[in-house]
């Protein structure tokens, strides 16, 4: 008897792979999806710990073929360290969402500063005196 191994992707789809190991306090998910892109198929992949928010990654390809073919090496590779597929029907288990802007400030410039004679005060418009 001869193990094969099968392709996961054969068309459109999700696959969900995770790795939990309670020893190492390691819980990851990878997720990848064969879509439709704009131009051609894609493959959108996302990953992190479980429970948090995940990274997104998009790629395009200009074929099916070309996309299938990724889409199972990353799949095999998964496999290959450790990751095991979720059961069908198990809902997603991260938070898949775009990571909100921090306000950026000049750098060497504090709130002290910004009262000091020669800066903008908000208050007045002008120059602190």
């Amino acid at each position: 008897m001869t193990t094969e191994k099968v392709d996961p992707f054969s068309d459109y789809g999700i696959r969900e792979l995770k790795s939990i190991v309670e020893e190492l306090n390691r819980k990851r998910f990878y997720r990848i999806e064969v879509t439709r892109g704009l131009f051609g198929p894609a493959i959108v992949r996302a990953w992190g710990r479980i429970g948090c928010r995940a990274r997104v990654m998009v790629d395009d390809f200009s074929t099916m073929v070309e996309a299938l073919e990724k889409a199972n090496a990353l799949y095999w590779s998964k496999r290959k360290k450790g990751y095991s597929e979720s059961p069908p029907g198990v809902k997603d288990v991260a938070v898949i969402a775009p990571v909100k802007k921090k306000a950026i400030r000049s750098p060497g410039v504090t709130n002290e500063d910004r009262f000091l004679p020669g800066f903008s005060n908000m208050r007045t418009g002008g120059i602190s005196r």
